[in-house]
């Protein structure tokens, strides 16, 4: 670019091509205020950008203050005994409220309000689990944080729910229109649609990161997958996690089990599958409870009363039919 070219372009004379103008990364945010709809429609929506706690910016100076040899020479591990009882104890703490007293609808309309989102979900390829579990998390937590919604307001919360996981998760999030058209059915318009995301953002206060059961899940399985391989095929171990995936996401749509940890449903789930294994497996399972000192005997009950859900409800849910591996 010249000169003369910048200069046109600085005038105004010219305009710059559409893929080098500069996007503010909340502009989503605020396109619902435009009152012409036909402006927003074609738009291509950014990710939201999540708040980091000061715990987070305490983990980035320390990591950022250590030597460069040092960190390249540093053994990684995706479940260091450190950070999974952090994570355990957080999860312990949070408190799940009973939202049910403060909204009209009932306990059914919800949990076929979750299967629904969890069939959506899957309908789309580029979706991966962690957008199909944080959606009904980030679902969860708004109800805990608003009250006076009713079943036909459900639908449209859950939709946004999904469309801001995608956003979130996915590198190639969905777009506005497919979830206006395609999703939704054009019941609302974008107007509506982006004025309940922003709802759902503001009080959150911008903080729709959470710890969800998938991801206590994936970590648990990993620290227990070099056992599992040393007696079983790969393919074996793959039809395993899958199965107690299958399990883990009957789980999350039984309202009956909210009160569950995150971490002890992930647990249980995977228990359920490896329980009939090698006891040396077993053995090195029982050793990752202890040091968490959890109860076994809850995580025992857990497990048999979420399989025997799974087995009363294999026909009435639709969602788990299908495996993103």
């Amino acid at each position: 670019m010249n000169y003369q070219t910048k200069f046109l372009l600085k005038k105004g004379v010219l305009s710059q091509p559409k893929c080098l103008r500069p996007q503010s990364i909340l502009s989503d945010i605020t396109n619902y205020q435009s009152q012409n709809d036909q402006n927003i429609k074609n738009k291509r929506r950014n990710a939201i950008v999540p708040v980091f706690n000061k715990d987070d910016e305490k983990i980035d100076r320390i990591l950022f203050s250590k030597p460069i040899k040092e960190c390249l020479h540093e053994k990684k591990y995706l479940y260091d005994e450190e950070i999974q009882e952090k994570e355990y104890k957080e999860d312990i703490n949070y408190k799940r409220i009973n939202h049910l007293d403060f909204h009209k609808f009932n306990q059914d309309q919800l949990q076929q309000l979750i299967d629904w989102m969890m069939t959506t979900v899957k309908r789309y390829q580029k979706m991966s689990y962690q957008t199909l579990f944080h959606c009904v998390e980030l679902l969860d937590t708004f109800l805990c944080n608003t009250k006076g919604f009713i079943a036909d307001d459900l639908f449209l919360i859950g939709s946004c729910c999904i469309y801001l996981s995608s956003k979130f998760h996915d590198i190639s999030p969905i777009f506005v229109e497919d979830i206006i058209i395609d999703i939704c059915q054009e019941n609302y318009t974008i107007h509506e649609f982006l004025s309940m995301e922003q709802t759902i953002c503001r009080k959150l206060e911008y903080n729709i990161y959470f710890q969800t059961p998938f991801e206590y899940f994936e970590k648990i399985f990993f620290h227990l997958k070099p056992f599992l391989s040393q007696f079983y095929q790969e393919c074996e171990v793959i039809y395993m996690k899958q199965n107690a995936l299958e399990l883990l996401q009957y789980s999350i749509i039984a309202y009956e089990f909210r009160n569950i940890t995150h971490y002890n449903k992930a647990i249980a789930c995977i228990y359920e599958f490896i329980k009939m294994s090698d006891k040396i497996i077993t053995q090195n399972f029982l050793e990752l409870l202890n040091h968490l000192e959890l109860n076994f005997n809850c995580i025992q009950l857990n497990a048999t009363e979420i399989k025997n859900y799974k087995n009363l409800n294999k026909e009435r849910y639709q969602c788990v039919n299908n495996y993103f591996y």
